[in-house]
């Protein structure tokens, strides 16, 4: 898998949208609309997310099984390992293993 181009991503604006950049290149462009602003800002900021995800990972997050938590992980109390998973499912989805 090829790596994604590091950090920080920045937000342009411009008269047809907004331009998602990495230190000067282009990453991509979104058109005016609705969400624009939100999806740009959202775009921009997965490296950092990712990062954050490979440091809790990292920290041991997520510890044991909490008894109030659903055994899906759809609803993770606070400290459950389920949480992790949904971090762990994230971080495969960026490192394109699912």
């Amino acid at each position: 898998m090829a790596e994604h181009t590091p950090g920080p991503w920045t937000v342009e604006y411009d008269d047809d949208g907004v331009e998602i950049r990495a230190a000067g290149d282009l990453m991509g462009t979104i058109i005016h609309g609705g969400a624009m602003d939100a999806n740009a800002r959202l775009i921009a900021v997965a490296p950092e997310l990712l990062q954050v995800a490979y440091l809790a990972v990292e920290m041991g997050w997520g510890g044991e099984h909490h008894p109030d938590c659903d055994d899906e992980g759809e609803e993770p109390v606070t400290g459950c390992i389920c949480g992790l998973s949904q971090v762990l499912a994230a971080i495969a989805k960026a490192e394109g293993r699912a």
